[in-house]
């Protein structure tokens, strides 16, 4: 008995492995190798490739440049460092920043593999798995590079709270803290999944709360750490790229006679009056 489960279990982590290098290989192989036209990508490859230069220029004791700021802060951008540096070294920091979302979207379905696995057989895991990576946003969302950090992230504290039993060891206790602070933190609006995250902390930690409250403690100021670091330096609502609030300034009421038109919108059209 306890051999086949051995078995079983070795067997789908070398299958979760095999998954996660042919769907990073397919994905990659279509990538357009560039990704600075993204969205918000080219914000946050300036911010990297500047981070670089400020670290570059202080460990050697040149003056030190002004940093830039992306409108999500410096958390995302510490996951695209490697590959910036990389970049520096091959083709272009455009090109490696490109495999940044194949990666962590290739990471994404192997932990749905994974979860899917303790619900139901492999041939349905697989079969989940390849719908959900080719037969949805996921697909394109592996070349635009928006939400797939956050994505990761979301998925990963789901698998680690819900998916297995409690989490015992102080290890993995701070590793899912780090990963549920991550995914409120690797996007500006992410806050806003903090009701989802409280329920993980309250799945493992449901029962005897007394004696569990360092364990409770703990977790909460991790993730309340390194969130309030996420903020920091953002340009979200100041600076000179303008950011979350620019983005969102052309589809806020500027004129007392929108609210009357948007009244209207919603019974009818409004363009049907005004022509």
């Amino acid at each position: 008995m306890l051999t086949n489960v051995l078995m079983n279990l070795t067997q789908t982590r070398k299958t979760a492995a095999a998954l996660f290098v042919g769907l990073f290989g397919c994905y990659l192989s279509l990538s357009s190798g560039s990704i600075s036209g993204q969205g918000y990508a080219a914000e946050e490859m300036d911010s990297g490739l500047r981070m670089l230069a400020v670290t570059n220029a202080f460990v050697k004791g040149r003056p030190v440049p002004p940093m830039v700021w992306s409108r999500h802060g410096p958390v995302p951008v510490l996951f695209d460092l490697p590959f910036l540096k990389l970049g520096k070294l091959i083709v272009s920091p455009d090109f490696m920043l490109s495999g940044s979302p194949v990666l962590f979207t290739a990471g994404l379905l192997t932990i749905l593999f994974l979860w899917l696995r303790r619900l139901c057989s492999p041939a349905m895991s697989l079969f989940l798995v390849l719908t959900a990576g080719f037969g949805t946003m996921l697909w394109p969302y592996a070349y635009i590079g928006l939400e797939t950090k956050q994505s990761f992230f979301v998925l990963l504290a789901g698998y680690l709270a819900l998916a297995g039993e409690k989490i015992r060891t102080w290890p993995r206790l701070l590793f899912f803290a780090a990963v549920c602070a991550l995914a409120i933190s690797v996007k500006g609006t992410g806050i806003t999944l903090w009701p989802a995250i409280a329920y993980l902390i309250y799945v493992q930690f449901r029962g005897d709360w007394r004696s569990q409250r360092v364990r409770i403690v703990i977790p909460v100021l991790v993730i309340g750490a390194i969130w309030s670091f996420s903020p920091w330096g953002t340009n979200a609502y100041r600076g000179p790229r303008g950011g979350s609030a620019s983005s969102l300034r052309p589809w806020l009421i500027d004129s007392p006679m929108q609210l009357f038109i948007n009244a209207i919108g919603l019974f009818g059209s409004p363009t049907g009056i005004c022509t």
